[in-house]
C-alpha cells in the first residue's frame, strides 16, 4: 500500500485550518501556525505572501474539495434513483452525513470566513459570494425537474435551493454550540416539507384531469 505523504504547503494548510476553525483567523498567528506544522517562517513566507495570502488559498481549496464531493453525490443520486423526485430525494438523504465529512466538529470555513473576514479581504467577500451564488445554482436545476414531476410551479425552485443553503449553514453554527445531528434532522424534515408542498399541486393536478375526463 503507497502512503500518500503531504507537501509543505498542505501540511501548512491543514494546520492552519484546524486552528483558525477552533480560535478565529485573528486569534492565531503565524508563529503558531509554523510552530504546529514543524516549519520556518521563511518556508511559511516562501509558499504564501501573506496570511490573507494563506485565507485564500484554504477557502478555495475547502470549496474545490466540497463542490467534488456534491457533485459527485448528484451523479450518485441520478445512477440509484429512476426519477427526478426520487434522485432529489436521494440527494437529500445522503448530503448531510457526507457533508459533515468536509465540516466536521470545527465547523464549515466558509461559515468562519464570510462572518470574520468577507467585509475584510475584497477577495474572500468575492469568493463566498461566488459560492452562495454557485452552490443555488447547482441546486435548482435538480430541484426544478422535481417540481415539474409534481405538476408545481418550477419558479418555486429558486426559494427551495435557498432554504437548502441556509439549512446547511445554520445547522453546521448549531451543531458547533450544541453538537447532535442537527443537519441530518433538517435535511429530512425540508423533504418532509417539500413533499407536503408539491403534494398539493399533484392532487389539484389529478383532480383537474379527472374532471377533464368527465
Amino acid at each position: 500500500m503507497t502512503i500518500k505523504v503531504k507537501n509543505t504547503p498542505e501540511k501548512i494548510m491543514d494546520v492552519a485550518q484546524k486552528l483558525i476553525l477552533r480560535e478565529g483567523f485573528h486569534g492565531v498567528s503565524v508563529d503558531k501556525i509554523i510552530e504546529q506544522a514543524g516549519v520556518s517562517k521563511g518556508t511559511f513566507f516562501y509558499h504564501f505572501k501573506s496570511k490573507d495570502t494563506l485565507a485564500v488559498t484554504l477557502l478555495k481549496r475547502f470549496l474545490g474539495e466540497v463542490n467534488t464531493y456534491i457533485e459527485a453525490l448528484e451523479y450518485e443520486s441520478r445512477t440509484q434513483a429512476q426519477d427526478p423526485a426520487g434522485i432529489f430525494f436521494y440527494f437529500l438523504e445522503h448530503f448531510p452525513q457526507k457533508f459533515y465529512q468536509y465540516t466536521g466538529v470545527d465547523g464549515c470555513l466558509l461559515n468562519a470566513f464570510a462572518y470574520q473576514l468577507a467585509q475584510e479581504i475584497p477577495e474572500i467577500h468575492e469568493i463566498c459570494l461566488g459560492a452562495v451564488k454557485g452552490w443555488k445554482q447547482f441546486f435548482t436545476p435538480m430541484i426544478e425537474r422535481a417540481l415539474e414531476q409534481y405538476d408545481a410551479p418550477k419558479a418555486m425552485a429558486e426559494d427551495f435551493a435557498s432554504m437548502m443553503f441556509c439549512l446547511m449553514e445554520g445547522a453546521v453554527i448549531c451543531d458547533r454550540i450544541d453538537p447532535s445531528d442537527a443537519l441530518i434532522r433538517q435535511f429530512a424534515m425540508f423533504a418532509e416539507y417539500f413533499r407536503l408542498v408539491t403534494i398539493k399541486y399533484e392532487r389539484e393536478s389529478d383532480r383537474q384531469f379527472s374532471g377533464d375526463q368527465h
